[in-house]
Parts: C-alpha cells; structure tokens; sequence
C-alpha cells in the first residue's frame, strides 16, 4: 500500500459469483442500480450547453500553447464543436438507456446482460424495441404488450389497469430513441472521431425526376458534421466508400437527453428507494 498509484490507472476487486453461501448472494441488479447516475449524460450536456469560456481566456493551463497557435485553432468554430459534442452525449445517453431497459429484471442482472450482449446480438434486441415488439428471449410470462412490456422494465411489475401502462406518447419516444440507436455508422463516426469534421463537408443535393428544387441541401445543414466510411469485404469486386453528412440539432438532442435521464432516474428509484414510495415521471412534451 505505500507504493503510489500511477495516475490514470483502476484498482478492480474481482471475486466469483459463487462465493457466497446460498440464500445470501449479493444482489447484483441493486449494486448496479445503487451506483448507476442516471442525470450522468444530462449534466454532462448542461455543462457542454452552457460553455462560452475561450481557450484563450484559460491559456495559463496551456504552457507553450500560445507560441504554436493552437489555442487560435481551438478557438475556431466552437459552437459546432459545442453542437457535436451534444449529439455525441445523446448517442451514449440512448445506447445506456436502452441496455438499461433491455438488462432490468426480469431479465439480467444488468452487469452480466452489459458483458454477455454485444454486437449483432444486441442490435437485434434494439430493432425489436425500435419496432415496438419484444424479442423472444425478452419477453415477460403473462405481458402481452410492448406497451405493457416497457411499463414492466420501467416500474417492475405488472401493469393491473391501463393507468399502470405508459402512455403512448412515451411508448413512441422509446421506440424512436431504439431507431435513433441503430445509426451505427454515424455514432461510430462521434465516437471514434472518424469525421471529417464540421465545416468540412461534401456539398450535394437531392432533386426529384422531374429536376425541380432541390428538397435536400447539404448547402442548407445548420451545425453539418460529415464523416467517411470504408467498406471492404471478402469476394467483393470493389470496395465501397461512404460519405454521410448530418445535421445536429442540439434542442431536439438535449430533449432527448432530458427525457431520458428522467426515465431511468424513475426506474432507479423504483428499485432502490423503499415500497410505497410515490415515484412520478414527467418527461418535456
């Protein structure tokens, strides 16, 4: 314990499941939810939504900087950079959100659910959503439902009157946020920095066949953010490059982001806090 620890390293505590004598294991859904911020990707937007300070102002914390120049070049189109980073947080908040409604009991527990469920398997869970049915290997014994089915991972129990299932707006919202989900080129494209970047982007547009105004613009897109993908598989005569362009919108992410955290932090509190306790939902309309 004298040694220091470097900085930027984790200390992990690992021990088996089964080391536990039965009828005492450790309740490893509650351990998730304990430590779990659900307003985690919401404060983190609220700061970035609310950041005018310059680079220049804080070029103390930045020694040598001002010789290079640096601190002009990030200075340089901040508010798309502000305006990506949101999208960004609303990409992390969803794929959270999401895994959170697809691991909650019954199914889980939500640590196993995070490691064992990846890739094309949990694309598949999240069209299901997406399409507002339930996956087989998800389903819950005497819920018939999607509706009363997202009412369950919410709330955890069985809905016993329509007042006990989410209204259909919030049904529409979750299953909105699943497709938003599916985008996986594009959050790829924010969360491994493959863009070309934000005033940077290809210009084109899209017309109908009678050649007419153009009903997509790229000259047109407020807060742009382009990026390119490469394709190229086996047996393929040529690979194939894309080049996306989207538009951000960081009032619509924001709302997005906002409502989120609500849900979950209503589905943390059914599960942590004490039975009985009134636990009301409000989401931006």
């Amino acid at each position: 314990m004298g040694e220091e620890v470097k900085r930027g390293y984790a200390i992990e505590f690992r021990f088996s499941t089964d080391e536990y004598p039965k009828g005492n294991r450790m309740d490893f859904n509650r351990m998730y939810w304990v430590q779990m911020d659900p307003l985690y990707y919401l404060r983190h937007a609220m700061i970035i939504k609310a950041e005018s300070i310059s680079f220049a102002d804080d070029a103390g914390s930045f020694s040598g900087f001002e010789e290079t120049g640096l601190l002009a070049e990030l200075d340089d189109d901040r508010e798309n950079a502000r305006v990506a980073t949101i999208r960004l947080l609303r990409f992390q908040a969803t794929d959270t959100f999401i895994t959170a409604l697809l691991g909650s009991e019954p199914h889980g527990p939500m640590a196993r659910f995070l490691e064992v469920t990846r890739n094309d398997e949990l694309n598949k869970l999240v069209d299901y959503v997406a399409k507002q049915t339930v996956h087989e290997t998800l389903q819950i014994s005497g819920v018939t439902s999607f509706s009363e089915w997202l009412s369950f991972k919410v709330f955890r129990q069985k809905a016993k009157s329509s007042d006990d299932i989410l209204p259909d707006e919030i049904v529409k919202f979750v299953s909105f946020q699943a497709e938003f989900a599916r985008q996986k080129n594009l959050y790829n494209a924010f969360k491994h920095g493959f863009r070309i970047g934000y005033g940077i982007i290809p210009e084109f547009e899209l017309k109908d066949t009678q050649g007419s105004d153009p009903f997509i613009s790229t000259r047109r897109f407020k807060n742009p953010v382009a990026w390119v993908k490469w394709n190229e598989k086996r047996n393929q005569r040529a690979p194939r490059v894309e080049i996306g362009v989207t538009e951000c919108d960081p009032i619509d992410d924001m709302a997005a982001i906002y409502a989120m955290a609500m849900l979950l932090r209503a589905m943390r509190r059914v599960r942590i806090e004490p039975k009985g306790t009134t636990i009301s939902l409000q989401l931006p309309s």
